[in-house]
């Protein structure tokens, strides 16, 4: 597979003519470069550059995204935990005191 570059490029036909004029980049070997066979040309776009960003950012992303799942899992299992259960009541709950000891019942013998 050829590569091939055209447009606003500046070729040359060695290395060491492409990285003494090429200040701001990084010079790359092409197989057709504007016309011009086996020839260099100067790129200010580092694939390598370009290539850990994207990892990068990817990453980033996909701990953010674990990260949220994880913490909306934790705060689930938190409230299950936390949670008192009650049965449904559909009338107030009246609650009978015992009627007070009749007072000479209570006497101890002596």
């Amino acid at each position: 597979m050829a590569l091939t570059v055209t447009g606003s490029f500046e070729c040359f036909s060695s290395v060491d003519l492409c990285e003494s004029e090429c200040v701001s980049g990084k010079c790359y070997f092409v197989d057709v470069c504007n016309g011009e066979s086996e020839a260099f040309f100067c790129s200010t776009f580092n694939p390598y550059v370009f290539l850990f960003g994207s990892l990068t950012g990817i990453a980033a992303f996909l701990l953010l995204c674990f990260g949220g799942a994880l913490f909306c899992i934790w705060k689930r299992i938190r409230s299950f935990r936390k949670k008192t259960f009650a049965l449904p009541v559909d009338h107030p709950i009246t609650v009978q005191m015992p009627k007070p000891a009749d007072p000479e019942e209570s006497k101890l013998p002596v």
